[in-house]
């Protein structure tokens, strides 16, 4: 019991049963147990002297809050855990195993977790309650395509537009991403991602939109300019 405990869904209700990686994921509570790679109805491990990448993984979403998982999807390489206010991604590297599986917050959105979300494409749709009347709406996953860690978003509402600044490490970048965003009466129709690649800057120090104009600090060898 100490060494191969039981899966946590022994002895409690299960929300939910998905298939995912060649494993068999069981929703129970907090936690989301993964069977054994393969072997869709095993859920100890075959040896305690190895932790073998096909072993068994057991994991709980954590947090600050007590998120009752209620709904599993695959979507986009990853599985999507739905509680009724937080969306969580479980994932691992190229092997999802016991060592590399990892669960993290996504986004925060209210959910009708008694319905399952359905996926479509690079998108996933969700129900929702809003008081007497239902919402539907769409999970997006953008790809991998802003490298690092954002420093810095700023928007105008006279372009439809959002700027970002992202940085890897400590390196200097002459990179802005954008994002483009067009509504009409019958909704949005455009949703785009691009970027800038500024020649004869070293660095990008900041940015900030005013009105229609986005100005920029930014490096030119030992020099700075706006």
């Amino acid at each position: 019991e100490l060494t191969n405990p039981k899966p946590s869904f022994v002895g409690r209700a299960i929300n939910d049963i998905t298939f995912y990686k060649n494993r068999l994921a069981i929703l129970s509570g907090e936690d989301c147990i993964l069977s054994e790679a393969a072997e869709l109805f095993n859920f100890f491990r075959t040896t305690t002297t190895q932790l073998l990448d096909t072993a068994p993984i057991d994991v709980g979403v954590g947090g600050t809050e007590i998120n009752k998982i209620g709904k599993a999807v695959p979507f986009s390489d990853s599985l999507i855990l739905f509680s009724e206010r937080t969306q969580f991604s479980l994932q691992g590297e190229a092997i999802l195993s016991p060592l590399t599986a990892s669960i993290t917050s996504a986004t925060n959105y209210d959910i009708t977790t008694t319905v399952r979300p359905v996926p479509a494409g690079n998108a996933l749709f969700f129900a929702f309650n809003r008081g007497s009347y239902s919402g539907i709406r769409e999970f997006y996953k953008c790809p991998k395509y802003i490298p690092g860690t954002v420093e810095k978003m700023t928007a105008s509402t006279h372009e439809d537009l959002l700027a970002v600044l992202s940085r890897v490490s400590t390196n200097a970048t002459n990179e802005i991403y954008l994002y483009k965003y067009y509504k009409t009466e019958k909704g949005r129709v455009q949703s785009a991602w691009f970027k800038f690649i500024l020649s004869g800057v070293t660095d990008i120090i900041n940015m900030h939109f005013i009105g229609q104009s986005l100005y920029l600090v930014v490096k030119r060898g030992s020099k700075t300019f706006v």
